[in-house]
């Protein structure tokens, strides 16, 4: 089965997703060993510095490939409307307390009360997961194509539309066809014997007839065909 552009996007927001929370995981993974994350070496904090600059161009990608994403009902437009808002409520409520730290001169436990900070670490926490999944549901909602769908559609249309043209075309044909062919026969009806015969001959219909032959055809006695 071949793979569709949408799911090669999700695919890659996901594995993006998940490279820029590498450091975090390790982190984790230290504390939970009882590791003293001080004793990391300088370098690997850098690491992580630019982990979360690349995040940020993850989560700018996954809120596109949310806002691109066409609802089937309203449900999945409601569910899509709740990620695009989370993701960029959790920008603000984590980005701006941190610019606040900043501008005061103070680190983020200097900064914020102990709930605030709590709360802090577990939306910085939330950023991955949130990301995988709104970018997993938008992919749910929206699996095909439908670019790619419309244009073939657009392309199916417009054959329709050429093949009702041609039909349009030879049914006026066929139309003016058989009105003229109604005026023939009017005006056919309308002359005299001896015209019909007059036209019969011009026309060159008794080459290789006889007169009687010619006559019967015309629907009139001979002597008629002979008089004209």
């Amino acid at each position: 089965m071949m793979t569709s552009k949408r799911q090669k996007r999700l695919n890659l927001l996901v594995a993006l997703s998940a490279i820029s929370a590498v450091a975090l995981y390790i982190v984790q993974g230290a504390l939970a060993t009882g590791a003293d994350v001080a004793a990391f070496p300088a370098w690997f904090w850098v690491a992580d510095y630019c982990l979360w600059g690349a995040r940020a161009l993850v989560e700018a990608a996954v809120i596109v490939y949310l806002f691109s994403t066409q609802a089937r009902t309203r449900s999945q437009a409601v569910w899509l409307t709740v990620f695009e808002v989370a993701l960029i409520a959790l920008i603000t409520l984590t980005v701006g307390p941190a610019l606040r730290a900043v501008g005061l001169g103070e680190t983020m436990r200097e900064s914020l009360s102990p709930a605030a900070f709590t709360a802090w670490s577990f939306g910085i926490a939330a950023y991955t997961s949130l990301m995988i999944g709104a970018a997993g549901f938008a992919y749910r909602c929206q699996p095909d194509d439908d670019a790619d769908q419309v244009t073939e559609l657009q392309a199916q249309v417009a054959r329709m539309l050429a093949q009702l043209s041609d039909a349009q075309a030879e049914a006026t044909q066929a139309r003016t066809e058989a009105t003229q062919a109604a005026e023939a026969v009017g005006a056919w009806d309308a002359m005299s014997k001896q015209a019909r015969a007059r036209m019969f001959k011009s026309l060159g219909g008794s080459n290789g007839h006889s007169a009687k032959e010619a006559a019967a055809v015309l629907g009139m006695s001979e002597s008629t065909y002979n008089r004209a």
